[in-house]
């Protein structure tokens, strides 16, 4: 009795994810066709990953040539973010990554 009510209890916190936008048809896809204990993985790999970038994206530059520099390897970095993103349905990460690839290609062409 108590696991069904667990589980009511996932799902709702789940389609509420879902309407928010936070995550996608792809996200509820994995939840409905994978093990649980496999999605569980496939999410902890995203956050380490994630985790592993944002260091990276917050590097400071001195000058104008580094801030070119700096948005290529940026749009490169946040790429990498938004195909992992779009691996396990995380939308709304997916979403503001592409904002920020789109920036940062505005201003390497404004170059």
């Amino acid at each position: 009795m108590a696991m069904a009510i667990l589980y009511e209890l996932l799902q709702g916190y789940i389609n509420s994810l879902h309407v928010e936008g936070l995550v996608n048809d792809q996200f509820l896809s994995l939840i409905n066709t994978e093990e649980l204990e496999c999605v569980v993985e496939m999410i902890e790999k995203y956050f380490e990953h994630v985790d592993g970038v944002l260091p990276e994206l917050s590097c400071e530059f001195d000058d104008n040539s580094e801030v070119d520099d700096y948005f290529s390897k940026f749009a490169s970095l946040v790429r990498e973010v938004e195909e992992k993103s779009t691996s396990i349905g995380a939308e709304h990460m997916r979403l503001a990554c592409s904002v920020l690839i789109k920036a940062c290609e505005e201003k390497n062409e404004r170059k």
